[in-house]
């Protein structure tokens, strides 16, 4: 594991152990819903403010492999955390951050970056 690694893994593997716990409804069932929600909610706090993140610019991307690396444990895919986002701004994902009872401007804060970030491919220079 790199230096890079270890340091993820010492900052987040135990928020992302609560993550998974908090997201857990029995022990052997985990709401993927809760999951995403805090998943995207970790990633866009890193991006938008990487130093209260305990990390740099040039961590955003080795640490988004990370998160992927992590997260796909649970929830599979090749980039679970733009599926996180792609689910968040369909009309699913709106009833889910209902049921799970966002508040509003959590929710607005989700759909707006998540729009940002699915269409940055059309926005060069931003990630």
């Amino acid at each position: 594991m790199s230096d890079a690694r270890e340091h993820y893994a010492a900052l987040y593997d135990p928020l992302l152990t609560e993550i998974r716990d908090r997201s857990s409804v029995a022990d052997a069932f985990l709401d993927k819903d809760i999951y995403r929600i805090y998943l995207a909610t970790l990633w866009a706090n890193a991006v938008t403010a990487p130093e209260r993140s305990q990390l740099g610019e040039a961590d955003l991307e080795p640490f988004h492999d990370f998160l992927v690396e992590r997260a796909g444990e649970i929830l599979g895919g090749d980039d679970c955390v733009r599926d996180c986002f792609r689910h968040l701004i369909s009309d699913d994902g709106e009833q889910a951050m209902l049921r799970c009872r966002v508040p509003p401007r959590h929710r607005a804060f989700l759909v707006h970056f998540g729009h940002l970030m699915l269409h940055a491919e059309e926005l060069p220079g931003q990630y």
